[in-house]
């Protein structure tokens, strides 16, 4: 996220969800609390920030009250002992190191003692104020110690900029800022580590490389070895948890049985029974755990959501709030620190034997349970936050393979399950039918050609497909408007229902579709147009290839 993003994430937004933080930094902290802000916009919440003025975090930590309010304070060295600050210059008259060494454990004590206080500390390069360059050294090094005792999250002194906190105030440089206040939202909506009870976790690119429905159980990876070694040791991971007494939930956007396959197939390193419950449905996965919560008769704030789509993500966080969701990492780099992420949300002192068979208990009790179809979360708003562009492809006459496989491996999202081969559709294509690809990229990467339909030349969509890596985020909507206005204003879908194709359905519930009686699915496009304008506006779209 750059500056702008996070300004154009705020403007307009509100929320009925609020919360107030206490950030204290020395130094200006005007556009690091913009950033917080726009992170507590992604999960739908409204942040209110109070800060202190330059320079006065000392005083307001001897003069700010209790309150509940979470206090995150970002810290440097010359927080534990002003004269190691760069702006006060070297002074005739600095104490010994023991002496500064005194005044930095009182000034942490006093950190200490803040009840609802978190600490990140930023280890910055200090002003060399002995004449023993060790002194220095030593000095900074025990105050490093004295910010590990008070559970602070160190990170990287590279984020401290001497040239912009001499001549802005601004000790953080600007391309880390969000990353900093990144780490500032997600400690200032942390729970107590010892609520969290249930670990909710989604299947494909999580549990295993891949994605079972489109890749088959061969297509995915979860050995120790290449792309599944990181999914390897989650499940291990997941295993220990178990062990701990830890209740483990999935979700999935899929089939009952296509989810259950790589456990059925031992093709994974855990068994189904290891969680109390898999959930595979097209619903959304916040109306899934709600569910789950419920039938468990446990509080949403003792759950953790771990998906490594950022769309669900803010599905379930817009309208679970009380939930935690992690992301799962998209580079084995990420992965230390996600595991230490969860193992610390998850961590135990005792575990006793009734933790131990806390998960065959609470899944005898959920028995068979049925998906939840109740409604998801309006994310509206993330979805415009993603800049998605939408660049749509006419391969009626070349480079149609990738639209042909797409077709012929997709099931959920399938118009008909009817595959093709490449002879029949070149002769298609000869006689005039349009084979239209969209290729999808936004701020997290490019997904390529994600989705594709075939118009007849008397405007029979005979094939329509999108990948289930792109759900939740209106593409087919959009890509449809795109269809309506630069190849035929009316469409008729070949519709046919399969054993898998029930993603699609909800897709064409909608009121601008009608039941033909030769069994043919009718589309008023005028109509489809006007109600999904708005979906249309959420991409930047680039159609040349009409032109």
């Amino acid at each position: 996220m750059n500056f702008l993003d996070a300004r154009k994430t705020l403007k307009g937004f509100s929320s009925e969800n609020k919360t107030s933080i206490f950030l204290g930094m020395s130094g200006t902290v005007n556009q690091l609390c913009t950033y917080v802000r726009a992170y507590a916009a992604y999960d739908n919440i409204d942040a209110h920030i109070n800060t202190v003025s330059f320079g006065a975090l000392s005083q307001a930590l001897i003069q700010l009250e209790e309150s509940a309010e979470r206090e995150i304070y970002v810290l440097f060295p010359w927080d534990f002992a002003a004269e190691l600050d760069w702006r006060s210059g070297v002074s005739d008259t600095v104490g010994s190191p023991n002496t500064l060494l005194e005044h930095a454990t009182f000034t942490a004590n006093q950190f200490k003692s803040r009840k609802n206080a978190k600490f990140v500390y930023i280890p910055a390069p200090v002003l060399p104020i002995f004449s023993d360059v060790n002194d220095v050294e030593t000095l900074s090094h025990s105050i490093l110690s004295l910010a590990r005792d008070l559970g602070a999250k160190v990170i990287s002194p590279n984020v401290f900029t001497l040239g912009g906190y001499l001549s802005t105030g601004s000790p953080l440089r600007g391309e880390n800022l969000s990353d900093v206040a990144k780490v500032v939202w997600s400690m200032s909506v942390e729970d107590r580590k010892e609520n969290f009870k249930v670990l909710v976790t989604d299947l494909d690119g999580v549990l295993w490389s891949g994605m079972i429905a489109e890749d088959g159980l061969s297509g995915i990876e979860c050995e120790p070895e290449g792309r599944g070694y990181s999914h390897f040791l989650y499940q291990g991971l997941l295993r220990k948890l178990k062990a701990s007494g830890i209740v483990l939930a999935a979700v999935s956007r899929n089939d009952l049985d296509v989810a259950l396959s790589p456990f059925k197939a031992s093709t994974v390193h855990m068994v189904e029974d290891d969680f109390v419950a898999i959930i595979a449905s097209y619903e959304a996965k916040s109306a899934q755990i709600r569910m789950l919560a419920d039938q468990l008769n446990l509080g949403l704030d003792s759950f953790v959501f771990i998906d490594d789509n950022p769309v669900e993500l803010a599905e379930v966080s817009t309208s679970l709030p009380q939930v935690l969701c992690i992301e799962f990492p998209s580079t084995d780099d990420d992965f230390v620190e996600f595991v230490v992420q969860v193992s610390e949300k998850f961590s135990r002192e005792v575990v006793t034997d009734d933790d131990r068979d806390r998960s065959e208990m609470y899944r005898r009790r959920l028995g068979s349970m049925p998906p939840s179809d109740e409604q998801g979360a309006n994310i509206d708003l993330f979805l415009r936050g993603l800049e998605m562009k939408l660049t749509l492809h006419d391969r009626s006459s070349e480079g149609w393979e990738r639209a042909v496989q797409l077709i012929n491996k997709t099931n959920q999202f399938n118009l008909n399950g009817n595959r093709i081969n490449p002879e029949d559709v070149a002769k298609k294509l000869a006689l005039g039918a349009r084979l239209i690809s969209g290729e999808l990229s936004d701020r997290t990467g490019r997904h390529g050609e994600v989705i594709a339909c075939l118009v007849e030349p008397d405007g029979l969509v005979s094939s329509f497909i999108m990948s289930c890596r792109v759900f939740q985020r209106l593409l087919e909507y959009a890509f449809i408007v795109c269809v309506l206005q630069n190849i035929r204003s009316d469409l008729i879908f070949a519709f046919k229902p399969t054993d898998r194709n029930s993603a699609i359905k909800s897709f064409l519930a909608d009121t601008s579709f009608h039941q033909l009686e030769n069994g043919m699915i009718g589309l008023a496009g005028e109509d489809f147009c006007k109600r999904h304008k708005v979906d249309l506006d959420m991409f930047e779209t680039n159609d040349s290839a009409f032109d």
